[in-house]
């Protein structure tokens, strides 16, 4: 079953039933909703091709309501038809490919020199906005940066917990404006949407700039955020995440299971660290409880909960020593070792 697409989309799309040509039935289903049968609103990634198309679908299928998808049933009902342009989706002008670029990519070893992209040869300029990319951090307290910084500096942001975010999206939600309509169609989006900055101070995010980050990089300033950029929020940022980004549920107090620093910097950079804060500590309570959970797919429990919340619960005391709470912090490791 398949919702309705422009022409083009859907012989793709049957293309992937009964690949191997058996003598099987292969029928689908194409669906539509209402307000896509009239071409007064254009879909924002197929434009008028939708209504085009279901209008044609709908004048070959008769009074049967059924079409021969095959290649060759396909090509007859196309056969003469001037007007298929129109139900194709909207395409982008696609750069100009010289003999000198074909030799280019047949070289099975180009060296250093040009090797041309191919994307604008198949898809043509791509005119979305640029993406920021995003990632969160717990136990950040953007009013002491000398210590935040350290933190940042032991665990940064890597490319594989970063969520791309489009500029224009990301920056209406940092203005506190949730109604955000731009999608990730090309060609639809304001390319410096209006923003209502007022009121919004406690809406602070970090402009990541590795060892150049300082104080000018904390900004609550949509305007302050580029194209490119990896911002950072913490996660007791007042702002609703879901509104910019699929995401896993976390509860109220749970919205530091959003930081994955610790764990994506071990794979990506081969450097195991474990920042504690009081909002990690619940991330950790959650991973020591599905370990304790007979259900949980482990096989072994490194540690009970009950290990880890007493050696938590040391830590926080405020008269040890630094080589107390070292030692401490040694006992902590060897639980999940």
């Amino acid at each position: 079953m398949t919702e309705c697409a422009s022409l083009d989309a859907l012989r793709q799309r049957f293309g992937r039933l009964n690949r191997t040509g058996r003598d099987i039935p292969a029928p689908g289903r194409i669906t539509i909703p209402a307000s896509q049968v009239s071409a007064k609103t254009p879909d924002p990634i197929y434009g008028e091709a939708i209504s085009a198309t279901w209008e044609w679908l709908s004048r070959h299928a008769g009074t049967s309501g059924e079409i021969d998808f095959g290649i060759a049933g396909i090509a007859k009902m196309l056969a003469g038809d001037q007007d298929d342009a129109r139900r194709n989706a909207p395409a982008q002008d696609a750069t100009v490919m010289l003999p000198s670029h074909i030799d280019a990519w047949a070289q099975t070893s180009p060296g250093t020199g040009p090797n041309p992209s191919p994307d604008t040869y198949l898809h043509g300029i791509d005119n979305r906005p640029a993406d920021v990319q995003v990632c969160w951090r717990a136990g950040l307290d953007l009013d002491h940066r000398g210590e935040m910084r350290e933190i940042l500096r032991v665990c940064p942001p890597n490319s594989l917990e970063t969520l791309p975010v489009p500029l224009p999206a990301f920056r209406k939600w940092l203005a506190g404006q949730t109604d955000d309509d731009t999608g990730d169609a090309p060609g639809n989006h304001e390319s410096d949407p209006p923003i209502n900055v007022h009121g919004q101070a406690n809406r602070r995010v970090i402009r990541w700039r590795g060892g150049e980050t300082d104080a000018r990089d904390i900004t609550s300033d949509p305007r302050r955020i580029s194209p490119g950029d990896t911002i950072i929020i913490p996660t007791a940022h007042p702002g609703n995440f879901y509104a910019i980004g699929d995401l896993p549920d976390y509860g109220p107090a749970g919205a530091a299971s959003l930081d994955i620093g610790d764990e994506t910097n071990r794979q990506a950079r081969g450097r195991p660290t474990l920042r504690i804060s009081d909002e990690l500590l619940q991330g950790w309570q959650r991973i020591v409880d599905r370990n304790d959970d007979p259900a949980s797919d482990e096989t072994e429990s490194m540690a009970t909960p009950g290990d880890v919340l007493t050696a938590l619960s040391e830590i926080n005391q405020s008269e040890l020593t630094s080589q107390e709470r070292q030692d401490i912090i040694a006992n902590l490791l060897d639980l999940f070792c």
